[in-house]
């Protein structure tokens, strides 16, 4: 089943857009590019962080402001930190 129109985002207008943790809103970076996986995707950030591109984890987009607050998955940010 498809999601409503009004969830539908290109994913153009994704790129470059800043990505900030729900929790204090602090900022993850900006979004370099989009990997297509069939039913979902992943964010690409300038850092090599990929974030899934699901509501669970993209909580609020805001095209407009060029923002994507997500909630991350516990973890997920320490598999990228050397």
């Amino acid at each position: 089943r498809r999601p409503p129109r009004s969830t539908l985002f290109p994913y153009t207008t994704l790129f470059r857009s800043e990505v900030v943790e729900r929790d204090g809103e602090a900022s993850l970076g900006r979004v370099a590019g989009f990997q297509d996986g069939g039913s979902s995707g992943l964010l690409e950030m300038e850092s090599g962080l990929l974030i899934p591109f699901v509501r669970a984890v993209c909580v609020a987009i805001e095209p407009e402001r060029r923002r994507i607050v997500v909630d991350l998955p516990a973890g997920l940010k320490e598999l990228y930190q050397a």
